[in-house]
């Protein structure tokens, strides 16, 4: 798929009001507007990431590209669980023990990490369903193909056993006899193709995607998936599989800045599992991708955006560092009483931090502990 930069700039900004809301005394300040951002930020997170992932990948492919999730969220996770027990983070651990530590990994992780929780579970799903329904079609495929060939010998016998009992003045009667049994061996290779595609169809697109919807619903029974962020990821899913132009699904269009405020006025609508909420992630991504093509260029920073876009993971990784950081040098900005300095300091400092860490581990080949050899795109 060739690059979107469109999406590079939504998940982008994206990210930038995620390290705005974790940001706890400017969360404290503006709770309305938090609550706001949360509605719809990490639904069109969903969506985009469900859009993205390729599944055409083969197993050992798609393998590394969970290892290189699993392997920094299971880092990641068990550092601020450990954290937690010494600092008042919301959903800590009580007791700094290998089941409580396990328990956030495996089960209710813990912090912003329950997101790369939720890629890797959706898509195992994702990966496993389509596999084993491209597995059983060929088998059936295989199956109808053996059973035809059988079907096919049978039939030529009969036909071709008249010709050798005919006499020599049948002779022309039987040429004639005879080249049909030819043709019949070409349709026969026909029509086994047009039943390779039958049997392919009764495992359809929509079978595929009823068989994930209903191992989403199945796993969101457990603590380790929440179904509605699993039908945000679906969203996404649906739109790539079905092969449906990003822009026509989200129209390029000012009208979505107009629309927008009156579902984020009401905070009745703010439940995930609400219909306005996905009106809501329409109008962010239609606003965004409009902002984006209207003024191309002339975006201050427009280059940077991008850039911020194509590394979400590691400033997704990394960033409660600096949020968590910013209680300690809250003071030093006590004359902002709109805490609004603050905020654009530490999100500032958490997206350029994020990426030097980054680079530091590429540096150093530590990036190795999280799969690969560079984080960095």
């Amino acid at each position: 798929m060739k690059r979107n930069t469109d999406l590079d700039f939504i998940r982008a900004i994206l990210i930038i009001l995620m390290i705005l809301i974790h940001i706890v005394s400017f969360g404290n300040a503006y709770p309305h507007l938090k609550a706001g951002i949360l509605s719809f930020m990490m639904p069109t997170f969903l969506i985009i990431t469900g859009y993205l992932v390729n599944i055409g990948k083969t197993g050992r492919q798609f393998g590394k590209y969970l290892l290189c999730l699993a392997l920094p969220y299971v880092i990641m996770v068990t550092g601020f669980s450990v954290l937690s027990y010494f600092l008042p983070v919301r959903d800590g651990i009580t007791e700094l023990s290998l089941s409580q530590i396990a328990q956030k990994i495996f089960v209710t992780s813990i912090g912003p990490y329950w997101f790369i929780q939720t890629m890797i579970i959706c898509g195992i799903l994702y990966y496993g369903s389509f596999r084993a329904c491209d597995i059983i079609s060929k088998y059936r495929g295989r199956c109808s193909c053996r059973n035809n060939k059988e079907n096919d010998s049978c039939s030529n016998s009969k036909e071709i056993e008249p010709c050798c009992n005919s006499k020599e003045n049948d002779s022309y009667k039987n040429s004639k006899e005879i080249e049909p049994c030819c043709n019949n061996k070409g349709n026969d290779s026909y029509s086994n193709i047009n039943k390779g595609k039958t049997e392919e169809e009764t495992l359809s697109l929509t079978t595929r995607l009823f068989l994930l919807a209903i191992l989403m619903l199945l796993v969101s029974k457990t603590p380790a998936l929440n179904i509605t962020a699993a039908i945000y990821y679906f969203a996404g899913v649906v739109i790539r599989q079905c092969r449906i132009d990003f822009n026509k699904v989200f129209c390029p269009t000012p009208l979505a800045f107009i629309l927008w405020p009156f579902i984020l006025c009401r905070e009745d609508l703010y439940d995930w599992g609400n219909i306005a909420v996905a009106f809501s992630c329409w109008c962010c991504i239609s606003a965004l991708m409009w902002l984006n093509q209207y003024y191309k260029s002339q975006i201050i920073g427009k280059s940077t955006l991008l850039y911020i876009g194509k590394n979400t993971l590691p400033i997704y990784l990394f960033h409660p560092i600096f949020t968590m950081a910013a209680k300690f040098y809250h003071p030093l900005f006590a004359f902002d009483k709109s805490e609004i300095l603050l905020a654009a300091f530490t999100i500032i400092l958490a997206i350029a931090g994020s990426i030097a860490i980054a680079k530091v581990m590429e540096k150093t080949k530590l990036a190795y502990f999280f799969g690969k050899k560079e984080i960095l795109r």
